[in-house]
């Protein structure tokens, strides 16, 4: 038995008499001719794991290592091993870094003594196919080779003919552009192929072949054009016509908001406004920059969280931009980013003044698409400053508005969606007034728009609104499966914010069920996370503040300095939709801290009856009634509970609806406890 290797792509003299000897072999069934595929992804990422002796090696180092290779065992372990030599095995670099480490020298030398082998025809067409892409239609091919009159057909015919006699490429379907042309798709079957190949064309020619094909693409696809907008503005950059490159930057930038693929959206946005940097100035530029900054700032506030400083950054510029235009209703979306990104921060007294200036332009204008985005964030600003009941009224206000297929852009303007962020709104407002059961209905509500949406940061927020909400019910099995998906999806779309609040929440619930030991890291976790995406609002921290105190986490007098220094920072800033919530936290932290019948129970009753004043002047129920039961449990010790009852029973009676809700249920219980 004779036991033989050979490569098809070998074109030598020697290759293909072998070639003709297993044919003849074959024909006589002397011989079987076993050919080996390549190797599939997981194998790849295998082979790499084993190759730098660790546990895992990030997804997107074999991702990218498999796309350059097409699973071709000699190429992998070459590029591997060029990338050992480089130190950059171990890490996981963009794309185009990875690209930049250039193709091992072995495998150069490999791939260019084969298309040396090549006639000087097929050289030329696949020097024009490593400039259209990895993957390009025969039709776009033909505007880089002579133009001529069917050309598209004479191209597809030689390329696939290539397709047969070597192995540079692969059939991979029909393309059909919206211009009725039809013509084969082929693509190179190794990605080291078509990056040697493009090394070989020269720079003028290079930048002539990606004007001509980029000019053919878009013809093509006529006013569809948009729909390929990465691939074109590839071309128009590579060829040299910025302004078309970057107009279909800001559409690729667009396209991927759309699709929540933040990191695209910034990478397209930033690279036309490195493009916009050149020499030449005018209307034309202010107006792309414009609106690459618009895109730039709602892409970094879903992947970083809206108090990033990157987001202010954007919408700074935007601002600066948009005042040099001189366009008054263009400033709307500006000022509106601006503003959440100082609700998220807690500088209320700066977000208020740019929504004033906001209602004013939209009034002014007669805008009512600019005024729906005005009553929503006039309800955000109102809700943190505890005017609960106006914030439901500014919010229902927009939910009258909202058109969700007529608004559908506003997610993409304005960062995230109006419909659900009223719904939000509304939905928290209602829990503080005392009506729970609403408040978890309009919940649900936004939870529902936002899947409808598929918009990520949209759907993150009404995920976070629902588990918080649920949360507030004391409904903990609810709160923390609504918690777990929202950290779930969170994680997956990469919204870091949203991912800290679902920690926190997830950690809140399990603390609550009695799993303090899962509970308490998640909720640590969540708060380094939140801190880190620039957030700062004191709600999460307060929340989590007894049961760190339960948990031994932190010693009760640190959490009376840290709740007190919380009520300062509430009181200096204006956010005050948790200050009574905060007094009630402060007052049974210092009953904790005294024996029920000492006189410094005073200072605990104190504190409890300045949450009760807070909520009442909030008109916020739902926080009264909670500061209530831990001030009528104190009088009950003391031996007041006549007093107590009747303060418990007026203020019980009150209520209409969530009587399945923790604080209600207890009411209840303390109640019938008291009168017995």
């Amino acid at each position: 038995m004779i036991l033989a290797t050979h490569r098809d792509e070998e074109t030598t003299q020697s290759a293909n008499l072998l070639r003709s000897v297993v044919q003849e072999l074959g024909a006589h069934r002397q011989c079987l001719d076993l050919s080996l595929q390549p190797l599939r992804e997981p194998a790849v990422t295998e082979y790499l794991r084993r190759s730098i002796a660790a546990d895992a090696v990030p997804a997107a180092l074999a991702h990218q290592v498999y796309r350059r290779t097409g699973g071709n065992p000699l190429f992998m372990v070459a590029l591997v091993e060029h990338l050992h030599a480089r130190g950059v095995a171990e890490g996981a670099p963009p794309e185009s870094d990875l690209a930049a480490l250039g193709v091992p020298g072995s495998v150069h030398k490999m791939i260019e003594r084969q298309i040396e082998e090549l006639s000087a025809g097929d050289r030329r067409l696949l020097e024009v196919a490593s400039v259209a892409g990895v993957e390009f239609s025969a039709a776009a091919l033909g505007a880089g080779l002579d133009g001529a009159p069917g050309s598209a057909e004479r191209v597809d015919t030689q390329c696939e003919d290539l397709t047969r006699r070597t192995r540079f490429l692969s059939a991979s379907g029909i393309a059909h552009w919206p211009d009725g042309t039809v013509a084969g798709r082929y693509r190179f079957r190794h990605g080291l192929y078509q990056e040697v190949l493009y090394e070989r064309v020269s720079a003028a020619r290079r930048a002539r072949l990606h004007q001509e094909i980029g000019e053919r693409i878009e013809a093509g696809h006529r006013a569809r054009a948009t729909e390929i907008a990465a691939e074109l503005a590839m071309h128009f950059e590579r060829g040299g016509d910025h302004p078309r490159a970057i107009e279909y930057l800001a559409a690729s930038a667009d396209t991927a908001l759309r699709r929540s693929a933040n990191d695209a959206a910034i990478g397209q946005a930033n690279k036309g406004l490195e493009l916009l940097a050149a020499p030449g100035s005018g209307p034309e530029r202010l107006h792309q920059e414009l609106r690459l900054q618009l895109v730039l700032g709602a892409a970094l506030m879903a992947r970083s969280g809206m108090a990033a400083p990157q987001v202010q950054k954007a919408y700074a510029r935007a601002h600066e931009l948009v005042t040099q235009i001189g366009e008054q209703p263009a400033l709307v979306p500006v000022l509106l980013g601006l503003a959440r990104f100082h609700i998220v921060r807690d500088e209320l007294d700066a977000a208020q003044t740019l929504v004033e200036t906001c209602v004013r332009l939209a009034q002014s204008s007669q805008d009512e698409e600019l005024l729906l985005e005005a009553h929503v964030v006039t309800a955000a600003i109102l809700y943190s400053r505890d005017s609960f009941s106006e914030s439901l009224a500014h919010a229902e206000q927009a939910t009258r508005i909202y058109d969700p297929h007529a608004h559908r852009s506003h997610a993409l303007r304005y960062g995230i969606d109006p419909g659900v962020l009223a719904k939000c709104y509304a939905a928290m407002s209602l829990w503080r007034l005392g009506y729970p059961d609403q408040s978890r209905k309009r919940g649900s509500e936004a939870v529902a728009l936002g899947e409808e949406l598929a918009h990520s940061h949209s759907l993150a927020m009404a995920l976070t609104a629902l588990a918080s909400i649920h949360e507030r019910c004391r409904d903990w099995p609810a709160a923390q499966g609504w918690a777990e998906k929202l950290s779930d999806y969170a994680a997956e779309k990469e919204l870091p914010l949203w991912h800290a609040w679902g920690e926190i929440l997830r950690g809140l619930a399990c603390a609550e069920q009695g799993d303090l030991s899962k509970g308490v890291p998640l909720i640590r976790s969540g708060l380094a996370g939140f801190g880190a995406t620039g957030g700062n609002s004191r709600q999460p921290e307060s929340a989590s503040l007894l049961i760190r105190v339960r948990a031994g986490t932190i010693p009760l007098d640190e959490a009376l300095r840290s709740a007190d220094a919380m009520l300062v920072a509430m009181r200096h800033n204006g956010e005050s939709n948790d200050e009574a919530e905060l007094q009630r936290i402060i007052g049974v932290l210092k009953r904790q801290r005294c024996e029920p019948a000492a006189a410094t129970t005073i200072e605990a009753e104190e504190s409890f009856r300045q949450a009760i004043e807070t909520a009442r002047s909030q008109q916020a129920k739902a926080l009264e009634l909670r500061a209530a039961i831990g001030l009528c449990r104190l009088l009950r010790d003391r031996g007041q509970g006549k007093q107590a009852l009747t303060m418990l029973t007026g203020l019980y009676d009150w209520f209409t609806e969530g009587f399945d809700t923790g604080d209600l249920r207890e009411a209840n219980a303390l109640i019938a406890e008291l009168g017995s």
